[in-house]
């Protein structure tokens, strides 16, 4: 809470900075023009930027602009066979976009410092302002006076005149040097000793009147935010000089409020009571005192503002407005965007390293396949020696599973990338089967585990070595290969090509051929690995995500219902668990496919973040990203994701509204599934679709129901 406070000092002080050097160009610009009253008010707009909090930001991710759809040309058994039982799948992941639950204050050592730096100075500044406070009221009350009760008498009838809720006590003393008004919760007013002896009566109806009027116009309670901030942006001089200027501008507002009905006769003897009360003010930079009058030069500038007071321009009431606007919307928005932060990817190129492992297949006493040419292993070992050098020379280092022809057992092959601490494992192939007429290339992925990842690095992988050879790609499949237990980074294996097909053998025996293969499959890696440092998971530099600013949500409807979002004619027949089933699935109390098309509602405002269809065990998917504060008052962010979808009618980066319709209830890829609605609430926003990384507990997941249940709009 504390680093959140600090980054949004840190941020707004710049903007409110150059906001503060606008209004005193615009002050000096249109000095003479507008009234004392808009000249004080125009200080809203620094005030609006150092006071209104930071608003999430919901970031878009940035997923790689690669081909990652992962479904099968050539549809062939083995695919289908674990499909039907993957209920859910994982998704990409969405990267965290600076307004997740983890302060980017923590990042460096500078920036500690300076946060160590900046609390004590906060420490100290509210303590020298309480410290201020409490000795001029102690000192105060110490020297108290008997009020004369005819001044007693005009202050009631004054205040009563001014419609104020509450009349205010009347306190004098000796070391009252100048009138003014104490207190945030019980105000008083402070009048020097000999205020009645000194002054007239209609001069002290002028005090009197003053002071009430920063009463009316909350003065005190306005002073005590400008000490505040003056405490938490205590590094900033200009805010210091901003500080005294507001004073100096609140006094001439007040005059001007005062006397703003008065006759020029009596215009000029306010003027001269200002100049008879010619005295320094109280408290200096005290919490609870706003005083009449302050330094010579403020004096001055207060009594030639009395002087040639003018009825302002209804015209400069429009500019100013539109300047007010203006700066503040515009200074919120750059205190709480890095400008690095607001474009999308600019289409740099990313760097790439790392280690990834190739697994060329058997070896020694097992050969694999064989054609009239040779044997696989062979094969494998030449094509894994070559994508080895095409990936030395782009950054990246392979490590080979065997370097030679000798056996590794199965296990010992997976223990390598475990070893090696890797980012991905690649096992090369060549196919072989009864029929001499199956032909092209494969990929496969593990099917008994949530790893969509595996899925980018197969489909990129095929892809980029089938394109580099034109070759056909006949399946993208998943298995239960021996090659994959074990393995806890993404993993495929790719079949090149059949050596039971004549054309494909004849292909394959080519040493040309081969080389160009190489490098498709090591391109397809790297473009694997760009996709994953874009994802915002190895690059630190990598481009940053798009960002979009949400209000924060008033509350969380449904993703279903009759009545928009109420659930109404709606049930989840298979619950949220923790460890076990990560969602809600919604579906029709008519059952079966009666609910096939019926919309779906985005919960509460947001921004969508992923809308794509995802095929394998998902279907279409989008996920929403939505702010609130909860009981405890602080904001939080979470994800909403909402699977199996028929269609989804937005877009990644789209605002939406609760209650608006994202998309319809379907029966997931290919028509897999009974129709419903799998409905997830992520608090973890780094989860996307890698589940797999996350433990399955509440500490990253709310039951959904349960949540929405708490979070209604009203509750």
């Amino acid at each position: 809470m504390i680093n959140s406070l600090f980054e949004h000092v840190l941020n707004s002080t710049v903007s409110a900075s150059v906001l503060i050097l606008l209004v005193l160009a615009v002050q000096w610009l249109l000095r003479g023009r507008i009234s004392a009253s808009w000249n004080y008010g125009i200080w809203a707009a620094v005030l609006v930027v150092l006071l209104v909090p930071k608003l999430p930001v919901l970031p878009v991710d940035s997923i790689s602009t690669m081909d990652i759809s992962f479904y099968p040309v050539d549809r062939v058994g083995v695919a289908d066979a674990a499909l039907g039982s993957a209920m859910d799948r994982p998704l990409p992941a969405i990267p965290d976009g600076g307004l997740g639950q983890e302060s980017s204050v923590s990042d460096g050592s500078w920036l500690q410092l300076a946060f160590w730096v900046w609390g004590v100075g906060v420490v100290l500044v509210l303590g020298v302002i309480g410290l201020s406070f409490a000795v001029s009221v102690r000192r105060i009350r110490a020297t108290a006076i008997e009020v004369d009760g005819a001044v007693i008498d005009r202050v009631q009838r004054l205040a009563m005149g001014m419609r104020l809720r509450r009349v205010p006590g009347v306190l004098c003393s000796s070391r009252v040097q100048s009138p003014a008004v104490c207190g945030l919760f019980r105000p008083v007013i402070l009048l020097s000793e000999g205020f009645a002896q000194t002054l007239s009566v209609d001069e002290q109806e002028f005090v009197i009147r003053h002071e009430l009027m920063h009463l009316r116009r909350h003065d005190l309670s306005v002073n005590a935010v400008l000490c505040l901030l003056l405490a938490l942006h205590w590094f900033n001089p200009l805010y210091w000089w901003a500080f005294f200027r507001i004073r100096a501008d609140r006094e001439m507002a007040c005059d001007a409020s005062v006397i703003c009905e008065e006759s020029p006769e009596r215009r000029s003897l306010y003027g001269k009571t200002l100049l008879k009360l010619d005295a320094q003010p109280v408290g200096g930079l005290a919490l609870g005192f706003v005083g009449f009058s302050h330094s010579q030069s403020a004096l001055r500038r207060r009594v030639l503002s009395i002087a040639n007071r003018r009825q302002m321009p209804f015209v400069w009431k429009y500019l100013l407005v539109l300047i007010f606007v203006s700066a503040s919307v515009g200074g919120i928005l750059t205190a709480q965007n890095d400008p690095a932060e607001v474009s999308e990817d600019s289409g740099a190129t990313v760097a790439v390293d790392g280690v990834v492992v190739l697994d060329p297949g058997h070896g020694g006493h097992d050969p694999g396949a064989r054609n009239p040419f040779g044997v696989e292993k062979d094969y494998n070992l030449d094509v894994a020696k070559q994508v080895q050098e095409a990936l030395r020379q782009k950054g990246v280092t392979a490590v080979l599973t065997r370097d030679g022809d000798y056996f590794v057992p199965l296990e010992d092959r997976s223990n390598v990338s475990n070893q090696k601490s890797c980012q991905a494992y690649v096992s090369i192939h060549f196919n072989s089967s009864q029929s001499r007429k199956s032909r092209g290339m494969e990929v496969y992925c593990p099917v008994d585990r949530d790893d969509f990842d595996s899925y980018r690095l197969g489909a990129s992988v095929i892809k980029e070595a089938a394109a580099s050879v034109n070759a056909r790609i006949r399946k993208e499949g998943s298995a239960r290969f021996k090659v994959f237990e074990g393995v806890e980074v993404p993993v495929a294996l790719i079949e090149c090509g059949y050596l039971s097909n004549n054309a494909d053998a004849v292909k394959v025996n080519d040493p040309e051929w081969r080389g160009k293969l190489a490098k498709g499959i090591a391109e397809g890696i790297v473009l694997f690995l760009k996709g994953q440092q874009q994802a915002g998971k190895g690059d630190a530099e990598a481009t940053a995500p798009k960002q979009v600013t949400v209000p924060i949500a008033d509350g969380f409807d449904y993703p279903v219902g009759m009545g928009q979002g109420d659930a109404e004619g709606y049930f989840v027949y298979r619950e949220f668990s923790e460890g076990g089933h990560l969602g809600d699935d919604w579906n029709g109390i008519g059952g079966g496919n009666t609910d096939l098309g019926d919309p779906v509602y985005a919960i509460g405002d947001g921004v969508v973040v992923l809308a794509e269809d995802y095929k394998r065990g998902w279907g279409n998917v989008v996920i929403t990203r939505h702010s609130y504060v909860d009981e405890a008052g602080d904001t939080k962010i979470i994800d909403a994701c909402y699977a199996h979808l028929q269609k989804f009618e937005v877009n990644k980066g789209d605002v939406v509204s609760r209650g608006q319709q994202i998309g319809a209830i379907g029966r997931g890829p290919e028509d897999m599934y009974t129709a419903h609605l799998h409905f997830e609430i992520r608090k973890n926003l780094k989860i996307g679709m890698r589940r797999d990384l996350f433990p399955k507990t509440f500490a990253h997941y709310h039951d959904p129901k349960a949540f929405i249940e708490a979070n209604r709009p009203g509750a």
